[in-house]
Formats: structure tokens, sequence, C-alpha cells
């Protein structure tokens, strides 16, 4: 028997990396975050999940899906649903926060202690960096990104991705020093 998991993934790995930096930065050792043994193994792990939801948006743009949708904005009730009469938006979804300029250690965007998040009709998976569904279906299907093939036969101009904004700049020095 498979038991799903009560906390997404992503999540509890960016949790875990704030509630860190924060115990650095009270300490007033912010620059030694990426040094611990402990810190390097946490923050690669977090670079292979960024990269990984990087590939597969870039793979959802060449397929030909544009429209993306914030989850949580003015845009969205509270399910993650567009609100009556919202607009949907359409824009590029290249990874806005992949970029390393910034090395300022802000926190990341994980406030609340329970994350809203959908899971994937196919495999269950909590889909808090992003998910994909289609206006046909009303947005009642939900997909993670590696089983987007399976949610309906419409166009992908159809299809909208709903991401979550993460600010990816409070470890963006880290990161870097974990690339090998």
């Amino acid at each position: 028997m498979k038991r799903l998991s009560l906390f997404p993934h992503e999540w509890l790995l960016l949790r875990i990396a704030e509630q860190r930096q924060k115990k650095y930065i009270e300490l007033g050792k912010e620059e030694e975050f990426g040094k611990s043994a402990e810190n390097k193994i946490l923050l690669s792990e977090i670079r292979t999940m960024f990269d990984e939801e990087d590939r597969l948006r870039k793979k959802l743009k060449k397929a030909g899906v544009y429209t993306e949708m914030v989850m949580g904005s003015g845009k969205n009730d509270a399910k993650g649903n567009p609100s009556p009469g919202s607009k949907r938006t359409t824009s590029s979804l290249s990874s806005s926060s992949s970029s390393s300029s910034s090395s300022s250690m802000t926190t990341a965007t994980t406030s609340s202690l329970d994350p809203e998040c959908k899971q994937c009709l196919l495999c269950k998976q909590h889909c808090y960096l992003s998910y994909m569904t289609c206006f046909c279906s009303g947005q009642e299907k939900v997909v993670c990104l590696h089983h987007i093939r399976y949610l309906c036969a419409c166009k992908p101009s159809n299809k909208a991705l709903f991401i979550r904004p993460i600010k990816r700049d409070f470890m963006n020095a880290n990161l870097a020093e974990t690339r090998g």
C-alpha cells in the first residue's frame, strides 16, 4: 500500500533551507550558509529541483503552451483557479527566476505552515511549484508537468500552466557554488 505524502517535497526542501538560513543570519554568519556539508547537500537538492522544473517548463513552451497564470494571485480564487472574468495572461514560460544576478540573501516564499496545492490526477503528487490544467475541463483536471500528455486532447493553446512565485535569489550565490 502506497501512502501519499503529507507535504510537498519541494515545499519541505525550501522550508528547511529558509529556516537554516534564518539561523545563520541570526548568528551573523550568513556568508557561511553554503559551506557546511549539510547545507551543500540541501542546496544541491534544491538546485536539482529547480533545474528539473525549468527543463519541464521549457518543454511546455516548445510544445506550444504559452498561457501562464500565477497561483495565489488576485486573479485566482481560493482553490487556485482563475476567478470569473479574469483574463488569461500570455507570457514566456522561461523561468523568470533562474538568473543568478542577485546575491542578496532574502528568504524564500514558503510562508505558510500548511502549503495549499493541488494533486496530479495520475500520480497524486503534490503540485507545489506548478501544475497544468485545460480550460475545457473547467480546470477540474490537474496534472503535474510529468503527465501533461494525459490531461486532454485539446490544443496546447487551450491549456495553462499555473506557477507558484518562488524567490530563488535567497540562495543564488550558494547555488552557484554547488554547480560542479
